[in-house]
């Protein structure tokens, strides 16, 4: 760069994961650095902290939300008016939902997957029978933005939370390991499995297996409360999209139930 012969373009994504105290404050004082050099361009994302905002307010910006608002409008109009035609709730009309479009779209904040997460909960209320005012509440119980929802899917989990976080700490141990195939999963976990094939050489038959496999699928999402699933077509463990791994590596509340197996 010193030379000046080349121009570059330098993409950082979550400046708001770096540790408060030391880490974040070398990255943008190198942002502010690079930002000097003709032949450098910059593109810096992050969530809206406070703190970053004001760091880099000297800065042109562009808001996420304000990029995909139309995208999305007809995402969620589309996906709505289809779920009327399906499941044809007695107590909800086409006209109720503009307001339900646009209370998803405010909370959603620009990101898919929390449309995504927030319209199963609607089509379990066209399913009840909700009128739209009780959809809109199911909509404003829901926190803003995806870090939040985690939390709330993880709270939320059931009645038996302290017990299905300890199992699901033993799946998210292998998670560095994915995509792993459901059967290497299902070897890892289960321990008369695992005897039956690594100790005693004696495989189970393939229908016990299958059965197993399946039992695990849903094991996995019900006990991660859908942060972690296997896939429809691979058979295999995945996270079910990349926020949710770092929910589980980068937030304190999502490491928390890490430390769960071992205590």
């Amino acid at each position: 760069m010193a030379n000046g012969q080349s121009n570059f373009c330098l993409f950082v994504d979550g400046i708001d994961e770096f540790d408060r105290n030391d880490d974040v404050q070398d990255v943008l004082d190198l942002v502010a650095s690079l930002s000097e050099n003709p032949n450098v361009k910059l593109c810096v994302s992050s969530r809206p902290e406070d703190y970053l905002e004001r760091q880099l307010s000297e800065y042109s910006k562009l808001r996420l939300q304000d990029l995909t608002a139309k995208d999305m409008k007809a995402y969620v109009s589309e996906s709505l008016n289809h779920a009327l035609r399906k499941y044809k709730p007695s107590r909800v009309e086409v006209q109720d939902l503009e307001d339900i479009v646009r209370e998803m779209i405010r909370k959603a904040e620009g990101v898919f997957l929390w449309v995504h997460y927030a319209f199963k909960s609607l089509l379990t209320g066209m399913r009840n029978e909700d009128d739209a005012r009780v959809l809109l509440e199911r909509l404003e119980e829901l926190p803003n933005g995806m870090e939040q929802l985690y939390h709330q899917m993880w709270s939320r989990l059931n009645s038996d939370e302290e017990r299905y976080r300890e199992e699901a700490s033993v799946y998210f141990s292998f998670s560095d390991y994915f995509p792993l195939p459901l059967f290497e999963l299902l070897v890892a976990v289960n321990e008369d499995i695992r005897l039956s094939y690594l100790s005693k050489l004696k495989p189970r038959a393939i229908q016990v297996v299958l059965k197993e496999c399946e039992v695990l699928k849903t094991r996995v999402s019900t006990r991660c409360a859908g942060l972690l699933e296997v896939g429809i077509h691979t058979n295999e463990g995945e996270y079910k999209y990349y926020e949710a791994r770092e929910f589980r590596r980068g937030d304190s509340k999502g490491k928390k139930f890490e430390k769960e197996r071992s205590t």
